[in-house]
């Protein structure tokens, strides 16, 4: 008895998930919806280059002054303090 039972679930299962696929597909003819494919774009776009036709009349941005890196001159100035102690291991 349990072995048809076996062989009629996955049938019930098939029905109703097409019968729920069919519904909604009606739903979609009633509402008037059709398929139109996705075509390839036929207009050309302008290149980026030939756009520019002036180089930029502002500087790009710098960081503020505390923030950039100091100059190599002098060394002292330069270093960068270290807040985690540094020791040699010595093994």
């Amino acid at each position: 008895l349990s072995v048809p039972g076996g062989f009629i679930l996955p049938t019930v299962l098939g029905c109703v998930s097409l019968g729920i696929a069919s519904l909604i597909y009606l739903a979609a003819a009633i509402r008037g919806e059709h398929w139109e494919p996705i075509l390839p774009q036929t207009e050309t776009k302008e290149r980026q280059g030939e756009s520019i036709k002036q180089p930029p009349q502002n500087p790009p941005p710098r960081p503020p002054a505390e923030v950039r890196r100091k100059r190599a001159e002098d060394v002292e100035g330069a270093a960068y303090v270290n807040p985690i102690p540094v020791t040699a291991n010595e093994s």
